[in-house]
Formats: structure tokens, sequence, C-alpha cells
């Protein structure tokens, strides 16, 4: 299988070459060729497009970066939206990675929405989310914290928490990273105040108790003492 692909390829490059003109040429003509391209370098580096349908060169090619003398640009001038540049795998006849005229970028998909659209897995040992805002402004003063009565007739109506997205909501629209960690962080330092809350209200029933216990003390104390001089 192998030695039929690298045969496969030879045949490939031989019939590009074989008929190929550099860009050179290509842009002397007017821009235009009905021929295979070819550029080689000292390398070995072969980058073959097939013009047969009569690509321009003025509308994609490759040149170096203005900018930066060590990269290679990859030009795309059309003007038509769904134009761009796609990375594919004709063994698989699979579209591995497409960059839209627009600068939307997709991974596993030639339709990308977003300026990166994947469509699978994206593994990572680190993911950074600048945010504009965060939830600390539950500590601020001015912050109206709802009773746990208010809360859990929200959830008795709604079957979510407030603020939180339902699960239809989130079938339909995703979830954005950032924004949910804010609310969830939210519904976290509600928690804490609730929590800071209760602990006020035991530390004060406990001592209202050992108050008591103090005080039931003192009275058994007093009736022993009763109950001795009665003697």
């Amino acid at each position: 299988m192998k030695k039929m692909s690298f045969i496969l390829c030879v045949l490939l490059t031989t019939r590009l070459i074989a008929g190929a003109q550099t860009l050179q040429q290509v842009t002397d003509a007017g821009n235009t060729t009905t021929k295979g391209i070819v550029i080689r370098n000292a390398q070995g580096l072969n980058i073959g497009v097939d013009a047969a349908v009569g690509y321009t060169v003025g509308s994609h090619f490759l040149k170096p970066s203005p900018n930066e003398y060590r990269t290679v640009r990859f030009d795309c001038s059309t003007t038509d939206a769904n134009g761009g540049w796609e990375f594919y795998n004709s063994s698989t006849n699979k579209s591995l990675l497409y960059v839209r005229q627009g600068g939307n970028v997709g991974i596993g998909t030639a339709n990308p929405q977003s300026l990166l659209a994947v469509n699978g897995t994206i593994t990572a040992t680190r993911v950074r989310v600048t945010q504009t805002g965060w939830a600390d402004f539950v500590f601020q003063p001015a912050y109206q914290l709802p009773s746990l009565a208010e809360v859990e007739t929200f959830i008795k109506h709604n079957k979510h928490l407030a603020d939180i997205p339902s699960e239809a909501e989130v079938k339909a629209n995703g979830l954005d990273m950032g924004d949910m960690q804010a609310k969830l962080l939210q519904k976290i330092e509600e928690l804490t105040l609730y929590m800071i809350e209760l602990n006020k209200k035991v530390e004060t029933q406990q001592q209202l108790i050992s108050a008591q216990q103090q005080l039931l003390e003192a009275q058994g104390n007093e009736l022993k003492q009763l109950k001795q001089h009665s003697r």
C-alpha cells in the first residue's frame, strides 16, 4: 500500500512537472495559466498546483511575508466570502482544516461560524479565558442575597438555579465557558454567605445552650444546698 501511494505521488508530481511553468512565467503571461505549477527548492520541497481549471496567481498564491522574512504568506485575495484555504486529505476524502476568506478557521469542519470552530474534542494542558467581569459583586454591601425561601421557590417553578441556563437553553445554544465560570463562582460565593450566616446562627444557639446549661447547673447546686440545710 505504501509503495503504491509512493508511485501515485511520483506519477502526479511527474505529470505536474511535465507541463509546469514557473511563477514568474505565469505572472509575465498575465497571472493566468491552465498548466500546472511546481515550486521546488534545493532541499527537495515540492509544492504542486494543478491549474487545469484556470486558477489565477493573483487570487491564491504564496509569497514572503512583508513583515517577517522567515514567514511564507498564503495569500487569498478573493473577495468571495466562501473562498479560503483548505488542508485536505484525499486518501480519506476529508477536510482537515479550513481558513475562510473572512478569517474564520474550521478544524474538522469546512463551514466555521466563528473565528475558531472545532468539530471534535480539544485536548489541552491549560485553557485561559479572559473576562471583563467577575462575580465578586456578591460580597459588596449593596448586593441583595436572596433568602433560602426565595431560592426554594425559584427552583420549584423553574427546575434550575437563578442566573444559570436551563438544560433546554444549553442544548440549544451551548455554553460560554467564561460566562459560566463566573456564574458558578457567583453561586459558590452565595453559598459561602449562606454558610457564614448559618454558622453565626449556630454559634448564637450554642451560646444560648451553654448559658442555659450554666443556669441549670447553678439551679441544681442551689437545690442541693437547700436539701443539705433542711436536714
